[in-house]
């Protein structure tokens, strides 16, 4: 055996052993769970709480006026199966809006859901400002002190400032964490 076919193996091995270790970095750091991701990449973060069940995403977050009132009257207006009508609906300003709401609350006690018990748990919030909209039909007569959606006068539309959020702790020895939902109250 010459030194050179050496070398080749030993950086095969090397570079294979990498790519395991880069695929296990990216598979913990995607992996839904009630802690804060530790990279700070809490778009990603979301994203594998959809995939493990949750609905902030696909429901509350870029779906507009108009979708949220097919949403009251169960004729669409959502991206999954989980979101369900109701007689009021909501969406974040934006994805931006969501994750500056809910990070602190996820940074400081995202620990005590990842390790405490099973159940779920419920968690609400104000905004410094504006950080989504709801939206709801009018029932009554027309006033002065209702803000109708634009080109839907049987709607009403409100800037909101506060928030719930669901989270899920699943008994068992996965202990399966996960945000079920957030969104603009």
């Amino acid at each position: 055996m010459n030194l050179h076919s050496s070398r080749c193996r030993s950086a095969a091995v090397i570079l294979r052993l990498l790519s395991v270790l880069v695929l296990l970095i990216w598979c913990s750091s995607t992996y839904a769970q009630c802690a804060p991701p530790q990279n700070k990449k809490w778009k990603e973060w979301l994203e594998a709480q959809e995939d493990a069940g949750g609905h902030a995403l696909a429901c509350h977050v870029n779906i507009g006026v108009n979708g949220l009132i097919g949403r009251i009257e169960n004729r669409g207006g959502h991206q999954g199966h989980a979101c369900l009508p109701g007689t009021i609906a909501s969406e974040w300003s934006d994805i931006k809006s969501l994750i500056s709401a809910i990070s602190q609350t996820i940074t400081e006690q995202g620990d005590f859901f990842q390790n405490g018990p099973a159940g779920t748990y419920t968690l609400h919030g104000v905004g410094k400002g504006t950080v989504g909209r709801r939206v709801y039909a009018y029932e009554g007569r027309p006033g002065k002190n209702r803000s109708a959606c634009h080109e839907n006068s049987g709607y009403v539309c409100e800037n909101v400032r506060e928030w719930v959020a669901v989270i899920v702790k699943q008994a068992g020895d996965d202990g399966q964490c996960f945000l079920l939902t957030a969104y603009p109250q």
